[in-house]
């Protein structure tokens, strides 16, 4: 890494931190964004991203939608409440505080990857959010770590009914064939995979059924 590059790398993340200024998300702490060290805790936030098997793939996370265990309060974790608001309500600051903790953490973990793929959206759902939360987060992991960010190598190939309130063989049916080969996927590339959350894995592992198909290799 050069002058130049370790300069722009450095500016990154002090930009980051002062969009991130203001109260924690999760328990809105004042001065604590992007995360205070409790909420951090409560939703096992580490220096790296670890690793754990989700319908039969190997994935990596950041933090838990439920709080960690021992931990008082309510069932969902603090980073489950920011990426509720961010969602459902369109809270920014939730957003980039939860973007910030994504590529920060995911940047200290070594990644073999060619190019980062955010998983595409229902359009139904695109237009009542207004927002894809993946590529929001795909946007930050790829200006902290300089990989390319394509939103052409997985495409949305069906529409789907809700996942909310189906049990994991429902999950795994309803998704079958969403997803088709872009035009960027090809043989032999190391494509990084991005969601927001995980439930069963259903759509992840569809996700990896597509890149695989197409000779690729999913992360």
């Amino acid at each position: 890494m050069d002058s130049t590059t370790t300069s722009w790398a450095a500016a990154l993340r002090s930009a980051l931190a002062r969009a991130c200024a203001g109260p924690c998300p999760g328990c809105l702490a004042p001065r604590r964004a992007p995360f205070c060290e409790a909420c951090r805790k409560a939703s096992a936030i580490r220096g790296s991203a670890w690793q754990d098997d989700a319908d039969g793939i190997a994935l990596l996370f950041v933090g838990t939608w439920h709080a960690a265990p021992g931990i008082s309060g309510t069932v969902r974790s603090p980073l489950g409440r920011a990426l509720r608001a961010f969602k459902d309500r369109g809270n920014r600051h939730a957003g980039r505080c939860l973007a910030r903790v994504f590529a920060e953490t995911l940047a200290a973990t070594p990644l073999a990857l060619d190019v980062l793929a955010p998983v595409p959206p229902d359009q139904s759902r695109l237009r009542a959010r207004g927002l894809h939360a993946p590529g929001w987060l795909a946007r930050r992991l790829g200006a902290t770590t300089g990989l390319p960010v394509r939103h052409d190598v997985l495409l949305r190939a069906a529409a789907t009914a809700p996942q909310r309130g189906l049990g994991p063989r429902g999950r795994r049916e309803n998704l079958r064939g969403a997803f088709a080969a872009g035009p960027a996927l090809a043989a032999g590339l190391r494509v990084g995979l991005v969601d927001d959350v995980l439930t069963s894995g259903s759509t992840m592992a569809e996700a990896f059924r597509c890149v695989r198909a197409a000779g690729a290799t999913p992360a």
